[in-house]
């Protein structure tokens, strides 16, 4: 499945912090905008890959223009796929 959520960024001293207000399991960090971006998938698809393994009801992304943000926060789309991530990922024994 292919998913799209709104990812809250909040700058830190070193960095950016990062959660998802629609996905409650957490949050992830960033040295920069481009490592939070990627860190941000990475946390989003393994949390979409045990939201589906457990048989969990993925919750409806929020619209991304209603998002309370506190002062220096941002916040952007990401996307996972977890049938890709489970073809790069998941191995078989044969």
């Amino acid at each position: 499945m292919k998913y799209s959520y709104p990812a809250v960024f909040r700058p830190e001293a070193k960095g950016f912090s990062i959660f998802f207000p629609d996905v409650r399991m957490g949050g992830t960090q960033g040295d920069d905008i481009t490592d939070g971006l990627e860190m941000a998938q990475d946390f989003l698809v393994g949390a979409m890959v045990m939201m589906e393994d457990e048989g969990q009801e993925i919750p409806r992304p929020s619209d991304i223009k209603t998002l309370v943000l506190k002062e220096g926060e941002f916040a952007s789309y990401v996307a996972a796929d977890t049938a890709k991530y489970r073809r790069e990922h998941e191995t078989k024994a044969v």
